[in-house]
């Protein structure tokens, strides 16, 4: 989206950037905080989680710990435009992660949790997918990140 043609296209580009951002923000941060609400829980949770083939989650504690700093602060990042693109890779690298440990479909032989795990897991590939253009787009001039870069200039 470099190359803008006038001034309203702009406009709208940077509209509809800020409301992407907003919706990234709406489906991670919800989640971060009831996470934090019962951390004890959602690190209990992560426990019995492995990795594919077989292996173990490492430090599932630690793990717990960067998951809900992730949710949080990673799409409040995104939101405001403060340093969005680091912000979205950020999330795609977690959305990688989450995918690999809470959503292998081909781990399950029971067809409604089959197929109930197979739409988490390519819902979270559009998401990582969505997160890439974020990457590409940036933020738009209704940001953090624009206003940094008029100021400094």
């Amino acid at each position: 989206m470099s190359a803008r043609t006038n001034s309203s296209t702009s406009a709208v580009e940077d509209v509809l950037l800020l409301l992407g951002r907003i919706a990234f923000a709406a489906i991670f941060l919800p989640s971060g905080i009831r996470k934090l609400n019962n951390f004890a829980g959602f690190a209990e949770g992560l426990e019995p989680r492995g990795l594919p083939f077989g292996l173990p989650l490492p430090f599932p504690d630690l793990m717990a710990v960067l998951a809900v700093a992730t949710e949080i602060l990673a799409p409040l990042m995104v939101l405001v435009g403060l340093a969005t693109r680091w912000g979205a890779l950020w999330l795609a690298a977690f959305v990688v992660m989450a995918t690999l440990t809470a959503h292998r479909f081909w781990d399950f032989e029971e067809a409604a949790a089959y197929a109930a795990q197979s739409s988490s897991f390519y819902r979270n590939m559009a998401y990582i997918g969505a997160m890439f253009f974020l990457f590409s787009a940036g933020a738009g001039r209704l940001s953090v990140d624009h206003w940094w870069r008029s100021r400094a200039s």
